[in-house]
C-alpha cells in the first residue's frame, strides 16, 4: 500500500512539474537583449584607467 502511495504521488509530481514550462514570453530578456555598444575604448599613459565610450565621441 505504501509502495503504490508512493508512486502515485510522484507520478503526481512529475504531472505537476511537467505543465510549468518557460517560453520566451515569461522570461524577462530585456536586461540580456544585446550586448553594452562600446564604440571607443581609451587607456591611460600609465595603462591603470580605462575609459570606454558608448558612442564615439563627437570632435
Amino acid at each position: 500500500m505504501e509502495k503504490k502511495f508512493l508512486s502515485l504521488s510522484l507520478l503526481s509530481l512529475l504531472f505537476i512539474f511537467s505543465g510549468v514550462t518557460y517560453s520566451e514570453e515569461q522570461i524577462p530578456t530585456d536586461v540580456f537583449g544585446s550586448p553594452p555598444l562600446i564604440g571607443t575604448v581609451k587607456i591611460s599613459p600609465s595603462g591603470e584607467k580605462i575609459a570606454m565610450y558608448a558612442t564615439p565621441p563627437k570632435w
